[in-house]
């Protein structure tokens, strides 16, 4: 549909590309909101492309809490190979008209989870912990943050080709984790709290991208589900410029 002349558009929230685990059961949604606000739709199908193109699954969509859902069976994916380029699409009817969205996917042995819990937070600023007596917030726990910066970490590795699925060593990345996340904190802090708190956000902004730089983790490069090397893959490659190498 023409949308030329409108600046307000229904926006579908994918944070990620969807990790589809081989053999297991995958849930997938679609939340779409428009002007602010989640919008339900009244009927819609999603279908599930392979990378070569070819039509894995098309189903109907079962409206949840009003976000379209979807669960890939299991036994779908069983016996598929490995690897990039699928994409997931959602149809959706809403007030009457329908809408097409588009996600990328992979078909992964394994998806790649965080380390960090807000106790990790705790141990570097003891004034985040709620049940002590110096907290100086009124959040009940920073689950937002800790999710808000992992989603930035994972989309900042496949941007540079380091597939999160194939990192073998989840603990490599809890520093980066870490500081991205109190740097995201203290920015929240200085907005709503106290803008003295800029400070502390920009010491672990700075924090988080010399981990960055020095960041080393296992990496299984040719997906077999074992680490390809004993020697540890760098989050960012180093380019010579002056004729070395």
């Amino acid at each position: 549909m023409a949308s030329g002349a409108d600046s307000t558009f229904r926006t579908a929230r994918f944070l990620y590309p969807d990790m589809l685990e081989r053999g297991r059961d995958n849930a997938l949604s679609c939340p779409v909101y428009y002007s602010g606000a989640l919008v339900a739709p009244s009927s819609g199908t999603v279908t599930i492309y392979d990378s070569t193109g070819t039509s894995v699954v098309t189903s109907a969509v079962l409206v949840v809490a009003d976000i379209a859902t979807y669960t890939l069976p299991a036994a779908t994916t069983t016996s598929l190979a490995l690897g990039t380029r699928w994409r997931v699409e959602w149809s959706l009817v809403i007030a009457t008209v329908s809408y097409e969205f588009r996600n990328d996917a992979a078909l992964v042995r394994n998806v790649l989870f965080p380390v960090l819990a807000d106790q990790d937070l705790y141990a570097r600023q003891s004034s985040l912990d709620p049940s002590l007596p110096n907290c100086i917030h009124s959040l009940s726990d920073f689950s937002v943050m800790r999710g808000e910066s992992w989603i930035e970490l994972k989309n900042r590795l496949c941007s540079m080709e380091n597939r999160p699925n194939l990192i073998t060593t989840p603990s490599a990345l809890r520093r980066v984790h870490l500081t991205l996340t109190l740097s995201y904190i203290y920015v929240d802090f200085a907005t709503r709290l106290n803008e003295a708190y800029l400070e502390l956000a920009d010491r672990y902004r700075h924090e988080y991208e010399r981990a960055w730089g020095s960041l080393r983790f296992g990496f299984d490069s040719d997906d077999d589900g074992t680490q390809s090397t004993t020697r540890r893959r760098a989050a960012i490659t180093t380019v010579w410029t002056d004729g070395r190498w």
